[in-house]
């Protein structure tokens, strides 16, 4: 029995000393992620080291900075930020056989192309660098942006100082990582062929009161950071949802045409202009955004919008909605209101003296009093229920339409500045139409047409009633 143990024993000792002849397995690849780091000063995460194959062992990689100044990095694989800049970061084999490497940027911002064509503008104070992701680098100057320069004239322009551009051979994909602690304002938007954004990372970048990224193919924006952002357009994306609870010094949001379902501004009280149309919205509380200039909601599934306290709207946009009732008798500074395309019954305009266009077109109203409302240039009340409809108070129109109704007659004589009506599909017949080009204004205008076909009364009308129109300078269309 004794010598059965004793046997036993030597088998074991024989089975561990023979794993440990084995040949370790050696690593014959290995990568980081991420390949690209962004970190502020001070911050600290790590990296994540894969080797191939999987059972080989790593216990001796080597870390180290090419710019501790800029990042360090432990035997661990954490980084820390230490100033504005870049450095490679590198994890070697002991041997120094294999070696991968991460770009680590600190107070930087970076931005994915999906176009191979790249078009940046910036404004702020001292230079900043771009790494343009295909080994290009260059330091440029930055620019005071309170220098009142036109947007439209700096971004259209191929020469201007402001605007920096790269091109990539056809390819796209590439990351671009630009380092400056004091850009204030950057135009990344997608213009013509231009950027087509996939990423955008600006939170290290606190200095930034504007920020223009419209027209790429953002499906994520952190903003969070940014608290000093006055501006934001970041409209025509595939933004699911966009959080501006820290930016409470915003003036200016322009989100519109993404894919939002909801909408939180409560914290963004400085609001003068609001651009949020074109998307999926189903509420949106505007308390108490009592400065709030301009509000475009249009396009959306809104059935209601309180505008009470807005008390200094001047344009509001919200056409193309579900709303079945609108308040605007506080809004007395309405100097535009587009609310075509709803479910509306009633619309009450008798305190909004300053309104110059109205679009109400397409909704279900049976009457428009439109006495106080001597400022309108620009009327379209077409596709309702209008059995009359007087404009005689209103001598500055320029453009009527009331087509689509049920009008019996209609006197546009006080109306010295029409040039173009539409009063097609009503119920005038023929004495009424030719009461109606009786009261046509005389017009020394070019192109001034007046449209009444599909009104029972057309076919009774002779070439002498249509001359009235002629002699007058008016094109009648029948």
């Amino acid at each position: 029995m004794k010598r059965m143990i004793l046997f036993m024993i030597a088998g074991l000792l024989w089975t561990i000393t023979g794993c440990k002849d084995d040949k370790e397995v050696a690593i014959s690849g290995m990568s980081l992620e991420p390949a690209i780091l962004m970190l502020a000063k001070g911050e600290t995460k790590s990296l994540a080291l894969t080797v191939e194959p999987a059972g080989a062992l790593h216990e001796n990689i080597i870390w180290s900075s090419e710019k501790p100044d800029v990042a360090t990095v432990n035997d661990q694989g954490k980084v820390t930020g230490i100033s504005t800049g870049t450095s490679t970061i590198s994890a070697s084999t002991h041997d120094g056989g294999l070696i991968t490497t991460c770009l680590v940027a600190v107070n930087a911002m970076s931005m994915t192309m999906g176009s191979p064509f790249a078009r940046i503008c910036m404004f702020g104070e001292g230079d900043c660098t771009i790494h343009w992701g295909d080994g290009t680098i260059e330091t440029v100057p930055l620019f005071d942006f309170s220098n009142g320069i036109y947007y439209d004239y700096f971004w259209t322009d191929e020469n201007s100082i402001y605007v920096f551009h790269h091109s990539y051979s056809g390819t796209s994909g590439c990351t671009i990582i630009i380092t400056g602690e004091n850009v204030t304002h950057l135009y990344i938007n997608g213009y013509n062929q231009y950027n087509k954004l996939t990423s955008l990372d600006v939170r290290n970048n606190t200095a930034l009161t504007t920020l223009n990224c419209m027209d790429n193919q953002l499906t994520v924006l952190d903003v969070s950071q940014n608290t000093s952002l006055t501006t934001l357009s970041c409209g025509y994306n595939l933004l699911q949802h966009l959080d501006i609870s820290n930016n409470t010094a915003l003036t200016h949001l322009g989100c519109n045409s993404n894919q939002l379902t909801d909408l939180d501004i409560s914290n963004n009280p400085s609001l003068l202009d609001l651009g949020c149309n074109d998307n999926q919205l189903t509420n949106l509380d505007l308390y108490p955004h009592l400065t709030l200039n301009l509000l475009s909601c249009s396009n959306n599934q809104l059935t209601s919008i309180d505008v009470s306290r807005n008390t200094e709207l001047n344009f509001l946009w919200c056409y193309n909605n579900q709303l079945t009732d609108l308040d605007v008798s506080h809004n007395t500074a309405l100097v535009e209101l587009l609310c075509d395309n709803n479910q509306l019954t009633d619309l009450d305009l008798s305190n909004n003296a300053a309104l110059s266009k109205l679009w109400c077109d397409n909704n279900a109203l049976s009457s428009l009093d439109l006495s106080n409302n001597t400022m309108l240039n620009q009327l379209w009340c077409n596709n309702n229920r209008l059995t009359s409809i007087d404009v005689s108070n209103n001598t500055l129109i320029r453009q009527f339409s009331c087509a689509n109704n049920q009008l019996t007659a209609l006197d546009v004589s006080n109306n010295i500045e029409l040039d173009q009506a539409w009063c097609n599909d009503n119920e005038l017949d023929t004495e009424a139409l030719i009461a109606l080009i009786k009261s046509l204004p005389h017009n020394n205008k070019i192109n001034n047409i007046i449209t009444i076909k599909s009104n029972p009364g057309v076919n009774g009308l002779s070439e002498s009633d249509l001359s009235i129109a002629t002699s007058k300078g008016w094109t009648i269309d029948r």
